[in-house]
């Protein structure tokens, strides 16, 4: 049976490949994929096979009427990039060539005899998936920048599901054009492999998506591109290094934190860590893509006229590495791990721009590692294969890191000879930083905070009032946690500096702070929202505040609140807390289902514009129903309360919570409730009326006190 094979090659650097193949008849009853059929009597189907570097590539099949045998053509379309010669080529034609061999049963040019087996029962689809789905997943987050979802390939060490109080580095790798996330899977085999032999550091891999995948000529350049339509910069950074730290146990550190890129990955890795050396520790760029005006053939034109930059070299500029490199020399220096890997032909573009990158950094002294794994062209996964000691870049810059974070320490008492606990920066391989105590005069100019000092807050043991409540609270400033099918709800956060007891308490309690997924404040003073910005930060929690309460958010912004003076003694420096964006400003009759959890809020003004009145249901033990309610402030005495208290009577409230624990006795109840003698303490309809009844009488005979 003689068949004649014909292939013609376009110049290509990765491979995109549109396939017309023929196959025999017995390759029809062997594959599970759907055929169409054709009026002229030939049929057709899409299939996938692995091309160069292990890339899926689409490919069709088409079999004319009638039994053959058929001549077989393969079409490969790629693109050129710069490159005098491309090796990639013939390894293309005899992926493609091999695919259709193994599958459709063609035999060897010039041999006779017997087709070849035929594929089983998996199929081609099957056949072409690569081994690393047991070492990756593929997940997704909401993106507010780009208006959707974003895919990424996470892989998480060996001891990761094991050791749960555990925290580990992560690198960030980025594919190059063309590509995808899942492009990450020939280094995490071998990162996998030397973790295993006790030779790496375990560490988790984040595979960010470049979103140049299915056949994109131009990709992201993991930038901001100029016009606007596409920040990729503002994901990777603002966006997807959150949610990695707060969905997985990282180390949530500069030295922490690494990247690796592959071509125009490469390049989007140096000019990311370049530009954001207080993020990262540690880059390697593999046969960087380091684009720039004027060079590296049509392809790199291409991608700097119409890509990111738009042509213009002045943006360019901002984000090109070796610029880069000049301006930020002293950031850079001693502080970041660098390596450059090239294995491509001297004189080749990326080759010739790593060489000058390097000879650059040497000149302005920044520290660097220069790879030559020998002539592996233009191709990750041989570099991988010629660099058997890759791993021990990370030794180096993971090596010293704790295994194990510590909590932040929880501050200490008023009346301790230590003041001041936590202006200092947290060690390497800590926690997250731990809340801090800023100067509100120096953060915020012109808005001075106002505490009444006389407060000398303590931790509390942290106890369920009921039916999945908890106060988590101090004994000045209340707290409270909610359990949900889709994790828990944290009312008020107390001060900045008092953050660390919360963590300790939601631990106690037997969960994460990382559960926390919503923090609600009840009124906009520091003493409430005082850690709001610490969980949204470190754990990805949302924000909520009443709407009247927070008109800077809507800018993006909010500003600390003041907190009234209560007697004459007050501190004009007090805790404030970093700016933090409301994801969610709650209206007046509001009604919000969260994890099972019906939350109705209603404005309560008085205390201030939007202070919070906080109803959901809670069941006892013997499923009998209640209605609780949070009221965020006080204010007696004010008009506004007053007409906020009567409207507020008309509740039937029968679990009543406050804002501090002295305005409801919470400690008082809290001991009752484990003395476990009577009924729940907590369950008080008629104090509820009782309460609000002796606030409109103070209202009424215009007492004013507070809160």
């Amino acid at each position: 049976m003689k068949k004649s094979l014909c292939s013609h090659a376009m110049w290509l650097a990765r491979l995109l490949v549109s396939c017309a193949v023929v196959a025999l008849p017995q390759a029809f009853a062997q594959d599970k994929g759907e055929w169409e059929q054709f009026p002229d009597g030939s049929t057709g189907k899409v299939a996938e096979y692995k091309g160069v570097n292990d890339t899926p590539i689409a490919a069709y099949l088409r079999k004319p009427k009638g039994d053959g045998p058929f001549p077989v053509v393969v079409i490969i379309h790629g693109f050129y990039f710069g490159r005098p010669a491309i090796p990639e080529t013939g390894e293309a034609a005899q992926r493609a060539v091999a695919f259709i061999r193994k599958h459709f049963g063609l035999p060897r040019r010039g041999s006779s005899g017997s087709p070849a087996p035929q594929p089983d029962a998996a199929g081609i689809r099957a056949r072409s998936q690569r081994g690393d789905s047991a070492l990756t997943q593929q997940k997704t987050f909401l993106s507010q920048a780009l208006k959707g979802e974003v895919i990424y390939t996470i892989y998480t060490p060996p001891s990761y599901d094991r050791e749960k109080d555990r925290r580990y580095p992560v690198v960030f790798w980025l594919h190059g054009g063309g590509g995808s996330p899942r492009d990450l899977w020939k280094f995490v085999e071998v990162t996998d492999a030397s973790i295993k032999a006790n030779q790496c550091p375990e560490m988790l891999v984040v595979g960010v998506d470049g979103r140049s995948r299915g056949g994109a000529r131009v990709g992201s350049q993991y930038s901001n591109w100029k016009d606007g339509s596409l920040p990729m910069e503002t994901v990777i950074i603002e966006e997807l290094l959150p949610h990695i730290d707060q969905t997985y146990r990282t180390l949530g550190t500069r030295e922490g934190r690494a990247l690796e890129g592959f071509s125009i990955g490469g390049h989007g890795a140096l000019h990311l860590a370049f530009r954001h050396a207080d993020l990262f520790g540690a880059v390697t760029a593999i046969g960087p893509a380091l684009i720039m005006p004027g060079d590296g053939g049509n392809r790199v034109q291409e991608v700097y006229n119409t890509g990111a930059y738009k042509g213009d070299e002045a943006y360019w500029r901002e984000h090109d590495p070796l610029t880069l490199a000049e301006k930020k020399a002293a950031a850079l220096r001693g502080k970041l791990f660098i390596r450059l890997i090239t294995g491509e032909v001297e004189g080749n573009f990326t080759h010739r721009r790593t060489v000058e990158l390097s000879q650059a950094l040497r000149r302005l002294k920044i520290e660097h590692e220069f790879v030559r794994p020998g002539e592996t062209g233009h191709n990750y996964v041989k570099v991988y294969e010629a660099m058997p000691k890759g791993y021990e870049f990370y030794g180096k810059a993971f090596g010293k890191l704790t295994p194990k974070a510590k909590e932040p320490s929880a501050p200490p008492a008023k009346d301790s000879k230590e003041e001041k606990t936590a202006d200092k920066p947290p060690a390497k391989g800590a926690d997250p930083e731990p809340p801090v105590c800023y100067d509100i005069t120096k953060t915020f100019p012109g808005e001075i905070g106002q505490y009444r000092v006389s407060r000398a807050a303590k931790p509390v043991e942290p106890f369920e009032i009921m039916d999945g409540l908890f106060y988590v609270g101090n004994t000045q400033v209340s707290a409270h946690l909610l359990k949900t099918t889709d994790g828990l709800i944290l009312i008020d956060t107390t001060m900045p500096h008092e953050a660390p007891w919360l963590l300790e308490s939601i631990r106690k309690l037997g969960f994460e702070p990382s559960d926390v997924k919503v923090v609600i404040g009840g009124h906009s003073h520091v003493d409430h929202i005082g850690g709001h910005w610490y969980f949204q930060k470190h754990f990805g929690a949302q924000t909520w505040l009443g709407e009247k309460d927070a008109p800077e958010t809507i800018k993006g912004v909010c500003t600390p609140g003041r907190l009234m003076p209560l007697d004459g003694t007050i501190a004009t420096l007090s805790p404030a807390f970093p700016p933090f964006k409301t994801d969610r400003l709650l209206k007046d009759g509001e009604t919000v289902v969260w994890g099972g959890r019906k939350l109705t809020f209603r404005n309560a003004p008085g205390h201030t514009p939007g202070t919070l009145m906080i109803e959901f249901p809670l069941k006892d033990k013997d499923g009998k129903a209640y209605r609780a309610g949070m009221l965020g402030g006080l204010a007696p005495g004010r008009a506004e309360f007053t007409a906020t208290s009567k409207r507020l009577r008309e509740l039937e409230i029968e679990v009543w919570l406050g804002a501090h624990p002295n305005q409801h006795n919470t400690l008082a109840k809290a001991e009752k409730l484990k003395a476990g003698t009577g009924p729940n303490p907590f369950i008080d309809p008629s104090g509820w009326k009782d309460f609000l009844e002796k606030m409109i009488a103070r209202g009424e005979g215009g007492k004013q006190e507070p809160d």
